[in-house]
């Protein structure tokens, strides 16, 4: 689903300031974007990769940090996405599905045990 959405707008070409140099160069730019979440490292990723290593991960991280790259190829895949007839019964952006939970003191009138790592926390 990667390479078609990137094949639809070009961000990965955002993402490295230029175009991939080859298929490898390719898979660990979208490799590098799995890190940037929470709980993740180059060298996990790495490991889940067949022929990709942790300095191609890294350095595709590094082209990732650079200048608004990561705002102008996020803007780019929003704009395709919004083309998408289904994208005007999603409303106007503002709400999410996905959750997240914050740790929190047990004491806190609204925690709760979060389901993952057992401790207290407060969902949004």
């Amino acid at each position: 689903m990667i390479v078609e959405m990137d094949a639809c707008t070009g961000f990965s070409e955002i993402l490295l300031g230029r175009r991939a140099k080859n298929s490898q160069e390719l898979v660990a730019c979208y490799a590098a974007l799995r890190p940037m979440g929470p709980k993740t490292t180059p060298r996990g990723i790495a490991a889940m990769i067949p022929g990709i290593e942790v300095a191609h991960i890294s350095a595709a991280m590094r082209s990732l940090e650079a200048r608004d790259r990561l705002r102008k190829a996020n803007e780019r895949v929003v704009e395709f996405q919004r083309k998408n007839p289904i994208a005007e019964l999603w409303g106007s952006g503002d709400k999410a599905s996905a959750g997240q939970w914050l740790d929190a003191s047990r004491h806190l009138y609204n925690a709760r045990v979060d389901p993952r790592r057992r401790t207290f926390a407060v969902g949004l």
